[in-house]
C-alpha cells in the first residue's frame, strides 16, 4: 500500500469555470491583437471619434489592456485551476 492519494474528480462547476475562463481568454486575446494591429480601427471597425475624451490616441493600449488583463490573465488562471495549484 502507498501513502499517495488520488486527486478528487473535478465538480461539473469547476470544469465549466475553467471552461469559461479560457473562452473569456481566448475572447480577449483575439479582441487584444486585433484592436493592437489595427490601432486606427482598421481591422475591427471602430470610429477614433469614440476615443475622443480618453487617455487614449489610438486603440494600441487599450487593446494591450484587453490581451495582458483579460486575455492571459484569465489563461493562467485556468492553467492553474486545472493543475489544482494551491495559490
Amino acid at each position: 500500500m502507498s501513502n499517495v492519494q488520488q486527486p478528487r474528480a473535478r465538480s461539473p462547476i469547476a470544469i465549466a469555470s475553467i471552461v469559461l475562463e479560457v473562452l473569456l481568454g481566448i475572447g480577449a486575446i483575439g479582441g487584444g491583437l486585433a484592436l493592437m494591429l489595427g490601432p486606427q480601427g482598421q481591422i475591427l471597425p471602430l470610429p477614433m471619434s469614440q476615443l475622443r475624451g480618453s487617455p487614449f490616441d489610438s486603440y494600441f493600449l487599450p487593446g494591450l489592456i484587453l490581451f495582458a488583463v483579460l486575455g492571459v490573465g484569465p489563461l493562467v488562471v485556468a492553467v492553474l485551476a486545472w493543475r489544482r495549484h494551491r495559490w
